[in-house]
């Protein structure tokens, strides 16, 4: 019986009903012969599978997720985190935007990306927007009300 990395996490997942460490899903999913390795390091080679295809939510299918906890890091279903997953939407509102950027902001936002302060490469972009948004809140809201001034002179 092969699976792909993500179905084999699901079964473990589903029978244990509770978020693992990505090396436990990877041991228990190679002992019970769900997927096969010829890596060096099985288990490794499964676990970081695993964390990239969440991380980068390209072969995350079936969808698994991490979930924070005093253990650390763990992989788990969406439903095991209240039912809902960690990409970042806002009341099912998204809105793609396209920009231009010089190449080293692009490979700043790829190091946090690669330092995993978030889930994804564009939950990374969003995290630093939101923070750089909050750091210039009292600009923006003084902007705003020059603005609103000049408005209210007309």
């Amino acid at each position: 019986m092969s699976m792909t990395a993500n179905e084999a996490a699901v079964v473990i997942l589903q029978e244990e009903k509770k978020p693992l460490h990505s090396k436990e899903i990877a041991k228990r999913a190679l002992d019970r012969g769900l997927v096969s390795s010829n890596a060096k390091d099985p288990v490794t080679s499964f676990a970081q599978t695993l964390e990239k295809n969440i991380r980068e939510d390209i072969y995350n299918n079936p969808k698994l997720i991490f979930i924070s906890s005093s253990r650390g890091r763990l992989i788990g279903l969406p439903s095991m985190n209240g039912g809902t997953s960690t990409k970042v939407e806002y009341a099912n509102q998204t809105q793609a935007v396209t920009l231009k950027l010089p190449v080293e902001i692009v490979e700043r936002i790829q190091l946090a990306s690669h330092a995993k302060i978030a889930n994804t490469f564009e939950e990374t972009v969003i995290l630093l927007i939101k923070r750089g948004l909050s750091a210039v809140a009292n600009d923006v809201r003084k902007g705003l009300t020059t603005r609103l001034n000049k408005f209210e002179e007309l």
